[in-house]
């Protein structure tokens, strides 16, 4: 049989890297990084800033333009330095992007602020300004309902540092204070509202970003997301995983005959079809082109087989015929661009044997297989045995 060459377009964008050794296995994945979440390079910025800030208040301090005592200098610059050492060495690890370091360090930027107010022994200082500044800064990354507890947190914290400074004997303008609050809390109303727009908006570019605009499926990049997740975890777990190739037979006829729209119309029918058929928990993607793909896991070869056949029948049934490639894991391939390849040659395979039929990657060299009555197309499905 001649070889099909692959077009090297299948490869997935991102990077997949797979170790297995015995029943030890790891996955490395390299994605780009989800709206909402802070990059690689943002978070060095921010880094750069909060070890800036602190550079200043030291020497600032030193020099009698910030009045804070020695002790007070000493104790609150450590807190800082230990808790901006900590965020630099999870940057530094790769962990600068975990949820718990990106929510922890919010909060806790309010407290190093606090903790500046309060070694400095008065609240009127313009450093209560850092507030706003991280208000607005965190709007652009959170919820809304995440920002309304940030910003009582903001404001609870201004409210202690007044506290504190009056418990330790300095006189503290309970009306300036008052005034303050305000303004953190309309900063921080506005904040709120600018929050609920911004996730609005990332939610509807989240979407945009991981569908098909002409099917309403998942798309290339939700499929290469979700496929190394369900590999991940087949190889945690020592589960068994199928994933298949759908082609669209004699679809270029279908344009040429019927027109483009035609064809859309279609596609939109098949990608219909295939996700009703498909089982809870399988992820169905527009491949490229007329082709589709589907990601079963915990599918054993005689439940992908049975499977791929519904998928056959679900496309006939709103008139179009399909061909489909079926590769497994582990027994085929053990990474991501390997069973796309299998699931490729299998796919060829089909066409090969007349189209409208399903092809395994380990058929027929697996023992329980054997072909089926002729389909419409006059060619053998590998079937179970009965």
């Amino acid at each position: 049989m001649p070889q099909r060459r692959l077009n090297s377009a299948r490869r997935p964008a991102d990077t997949y890297e797979m170790l297995a050794s015995g029943t030890m296995a790891r996955v490395i994945v390299t994605q780009r990084s989800q709206a909402g979440i802070k990059d690689a390079k943002l978070g060095a910025a921010l880094i750069g800033v909060r070890w800036a800030l602190l550079a200043a208040y030291v020497p600032l301090a030193l020099i009698g333009a910030l009045a804070v005592g020695h002790v007070a200098l000493a104790v609150s610059a450590s807190m800082l330095a230990a808790y901006f050492g900590v965020l630099t060495v999870a940057e530094v690890s790769g962990h600068g992007n975990d949820p718990i370091v990106t929510k922890v360090s919010r909060y806790a930027d309010v407290v190093g602020t606090t903790t500046v107010l309060v070694a400095m022994h008065t609240v009127t200082t313009p450093i209560w300004a850092v507030y706003f500044l991280t208000l607005v800064g965190i709007a652009h990354f959170v919820s809304k309902r995440e920002m309304a507890l940030y910003v009582v947190w903001a404001a609870a914290n201004f409210f202690f540092a007044a506290v504190t400074s009056e418990l330790m004997g300095y006189a503290v303008p309970w009306g300036y204070v008052g005034v303050i609050e305000l303004i953190i809390a309309g900063m921080g109303a506005n904040a709120t509202v600018l929050a609920g727009g911004e996730q609005r908006l990332r939610d509807v570019l989240s979407i945009a970003a991981r569908t098909d605009s002409l099917t309403g499926i998942a798309n290339r990049r939700s499929l290469e997301t979700a496929f190394a997740g369900s590999l991940q975890e087949a190889l945690a777990r020592r589960q068994p995983l199928a994933f298949m190739l759908i082609d669209v037979d004699h679809f270029k006829e279908i344009n040429d005959r019927d027109g483009h729209p035609a064809g859309d119309d279609k596609l939109r029918d098949v990608a219909a079809a295939l996700s009703a058929a498909a089982r809870a928990g399988d992820v169905v993607a527009r491949f490229g082109g007329d082709e589709f793909s589907v990601v079963a896991p915990h599918a054993a070869l005689p439940d992908a087989l049975r499977l791929a056949e519904r998928l056959r029948g679900a496309a006939a049934t709103c008139g179009a015929s399909v061909s489909i490639g079926l590769a497994m894991f582990p027994e085929d391939a053990r990474t991501q661009a390997a069973l796309v390849d299998a699931a490729d040659r299998a796919l060829y395979a089909a066409k090969e044997a007349g189209r409208n039929c399903v092809r395994a990657a380990a058929w027929p060299r697996r023992s329980g297989i054997r072909p089926s009555p002729h389909d419409r197309a006059g060619t053998p499905n590998p079937v179970l045995p009965s």
